[in-house]
């Protein structure tokens, strides 16, 4: 568990729900990739009566977007802040269903760029 304090980013238009959490510090597991990170933010946004979409999770120590497949220990300490940049609602999203997982027999879509117009 490591705590980080919560931010957005200052282009997103925030709901009254999301402005109460603004500079808070939230505990968050540190195992797992940045992209499990997002999802345990979009949950607990969900929770405060919220929408959110995380698209980029930035440490503004750093000087870029932690990539979603590194490990959240990488780029994000106890203490540090946890920049998200992403789409929000003032009411939470729907729940995405897992996608189905693809049977060995199926199809796999391939696109063929020739430069051909």
């Amino acid at each position: 568990m490591v705590q980080l304090l919560w931010a957005f980013h200052s282009t997103l238009q925030l709901p009254d729900a999301a402005r109460a959490l603004q500079g808070q510090t939230l505990s968050f597991e540190t195992h797992g990739s940045v992209r499990d990170l997002g999802a345990q933010i979009e949950q607990l946004a969900a929770s405060h009566g919220f929408g959110l979409r995380v698209a980029a999770l930035i440490n503004p120590t750093r000087s870029a977007a932690a990539p979603p497949h590194e490990e959240v220990s990488q780029h994000f300490d106890e203490g540090d802040q946890v920049m998200i940049l992403g789409d929000i609602s003032s009411s939470p999203f729907a729940v995405r269903p897992p996608p189905a997982p693809r049977t060995p027999d199926a199809p796999v879509p391939v696109t063929i760029f020739t430069g051909f117009l």
